[in-house]
């Protein structure tokens, strides 16, 4: 059985799976002893993990952090084995990604800026997705505001009659 999971890359992240009986039912066993977990970082060799997996209590569900260094690839791959007779475990397999914001704002950073005090770069960014707009439905015309709601930025017209759809650029 394998388990897939998209989690942040260089982020620490806790796994949680049961400890499930030797045919796979969705009986858990409790009490497994011997645990061992091991990590393969971009298909590399199988290591130690910082940690070990852990019991919840005596629910047969278990626990395993994962460290940052250890989420440091885009692809890996957890295995896990006890020495109890008849214990299975999925084997996890974790796709990594680099959260957006946090990229963005790092290249943001790097971007000279004129004046210092108006506006941070990424508020200016915000500041221009986040536009406000309306619709008038009677005559179609959507018009785009400044972060303000008031001064307009532009305006398009919208047509459908039934058979061809046409807009206007904003303008």
């Amino acid at each position: 059985m394998i388990t897939h999971i998209k989690a942040v890359k260089n982020q620490a992240l806790v796994i949680v799976l049961p400890a499930y009986d030797g045919e796979w039912s969705s009986q858990y066993v409790t009490a497994p002893a011997g645990l061992d977990s091991e990590v393969s970082a971009d298909k590399g060799a199988f290591a130690d993990c910082t940690n070990e997996l852990t019991e919840v209590g005596s629910s047969g569900v278990c626990t395993l952090d994962l460290t940052a260094g250890e989420m440091n690839a885009d692809l890996i791959a957890v295995k896990f084995t006890s020495t109890t007779t008849g214990v299975n475990f999925p084997l996890v397999v974790i796709h990594t990604y680099t959260e957006p914001l946090t990229a963005a704002r790092t290249e943001l950073a790097s971007i000279p800026t004129r004046e210092s005090g108006v506006l941070t770069k990424i508020d200016a960014i915000f500041a221009y997705i986040l536009k406000k707009k309306d619709v008038n439905k009677t005559t179609g015309k959507e018009t785009m505001y400044q972060a303000d709601g008031s001064t307009p930025l532009g305006q398009a017209s919208a047509a459908d009659d039934g058979t061809t759809f046409t807009r206007d650029d904003i303008v």
